[in-house]
């Protein structure tokens, strides 16, 4: 999914900013107990100081098991402990406080917490990772607007990023090769023979690399670490997986329109050599011949009708494909042509499985695009009205039948097509 095009070299450094004090946040929450994480929780709904007594009453567990923890905790400078004070950093709470959210049962690595992994890195920093102006109003908007903004754009970018350590490189493809696009940590380490140290390098590169970022889910006695795609790339993808085609299972129960795939080019060659012959005074598809200029009024063939003939089946489908763009609707042809692409790969499909997946862009709909809806992100996709769904169906069914594209047919009352030699092809990128 992912392969190498134009290689650029990732920019993201992490010697920029203090990022060993990050990863060394990150390694000592990686690290938590179930005990452990409830101790954190009540740090951050106490005040700047209080009491041990207070907490272990809270939590009602021994003080000696509570120094303990604390004691943990303040070798990241959360907390200090004066005699049996607990006195608390404010900004470092803040910044455990904001990773602590990843623990939360309902907790989405979104574009919200993106924004916040963003804010740890000095502001001057970013320009120099992300090539946005200087001069730039709103940093983030300006890095939605380059990397994120549409899925082509940010599959693009995606396919050219180069990390210094091969390493995060294949992590990246295992992430978005996997089923549920969800890698467990431990699993990681394990394949990549990693130390805890530089996973966390790795993630940290993947997520200021807007990939992947780290989440936890609760195990029966320990905290399960996973690797997942931010959430808004997550549930685009996840959107065509659920609406995967499957080719029709036994397509001995098809029954074709026609059965060559050149049906009409065919027919249209025929009737312009009997016209040639002067042998035809009526022509089943005359409108068109004379709309495409092959033949005049009175049966004669036009220069173009001449040249025509001596084509092959393949390049007189171009031609007809090419004069179809001159109706006036070639945007609503090349949104349903790309997303034919899915077709690809496969034998006979049913139409109905086909538009559940289809995100053609038709006449004014914008197309995909990430967007803020009230408080979060998500890439939009279009919705079909049955006006619009008809004119998907026809383009198919109707033009791109005529020009080869595809082959027609039913199949148990259903309408199916496959995506022929000459439209493999012609899809192709």
């Amino acid at each position: 999914m992912l392969e190498t095009s134009s290689v650029k070299k990732n920019k993201v450094n992490l010697t920029d900013y203090d990022c060993q004090q990050d990863i060394e946040n990150r390694l000592l929450l990686a690290d938590l107990s179930f005990f452990e994480h409830n101790v954190m929780l009540e740090i951050f709904f106490s005040p700047l100081k209080f009491s041990i007594k207070k907490i272990s009453k809270s939590l009602g567990r021994d003080e000696n098991q509570i120094i303990q923890v604390l004691k943990k905790f303040s070798k990241s400078g959360l907390l200090n402990l004066q005699d049996d004070t607990v006195v608390v950093d404010k900004e470092k709470r803040k910044f455990f406080e904001f990773q602590m959210k990843r623990f939360e049962p309902d907790f989405k690595p979104d574009m919200e917490y993106l924004q916040g992994i963003l804010r740890k890195v000095p502001i001057h920093v970013l320009p120099n990772w992300y090539a946005i102006p200087r001069t730039s109003n709103n940093i983030f908007e300006s890095i939605v607007e380059k990397y994120l903004f549409t899925p082509q754009n940010f599959q693009r970018y995606l396919s050219e990023l180069h990390f210094a350590n091969p390493k995060a490189h294949l992590i990246m493809n295992d992430l978005f090769a996997s089923p549920e696009l969800r890698l467990s940590s431990s699993d990681i380490i394990t394949q990549y023979n990693l130390s805890k140290q530089e996973f966390e390098e790795i993630l940290l590169i993947l997520e200021f690399s807007f990939v992947a970022c780290v989440t936890y889910s609760k195990g029966e006695d320990i905290w399960l670490e996973w690797v997942t795609p931010f959430h808004e790339w997550q549930e685009y993808i996840l959107f065509f997986k659920k609406t995967k085609i499957n080719s029709i299972a036994d397509p001995k129960k098809i029954i074709r329109d026609e059965k060559s795939d050149f049906w009409f080019v065919e027919k249209l060659h025929s009737q312009l050599l009997q016209i040639q012959k002067k042998s035809l005074h009526k022509a089943e598809n005359i409108d068109k011949i004379l709309y495409l200029q092959l033949a005049t009024s009175e049966f004669a063939l036009t220069e173009t009708g001449l040249e025509f003939i001596k084509l092959s089946p393949e390049n007189q489908a171009l031609f007809l494909y090419r004069h179809l763009l001159n109706q006036g609707h070639e945007k609503n042809i090349r949104e349903v042509e790309k997303s034919m692409k899915r077709a690809l790969g496969h034998n006979w499909i049913f139409f109905d499985d086909f538009i559940k997946g289809c995100i053609a862009c038709l006449n004014d709909t914008a197309p995909a695009c990430l967007a803020r809806i009230g408080k979060t992100w998500k890439y939009t996709l279009p919705s079909y009205t049955e006006t619009e769904i008809h004119l998907i169906k026809q383009t198919i069914f109707g033009w791109f039948a005529e020009v080869g594209i595809v082959a027609t047919g039913t199949c148990e009352g259903k309408d199916c097509f496959t995506v022929t030699s000459f439209g493999t092809l012609f899809l192709a990128d």
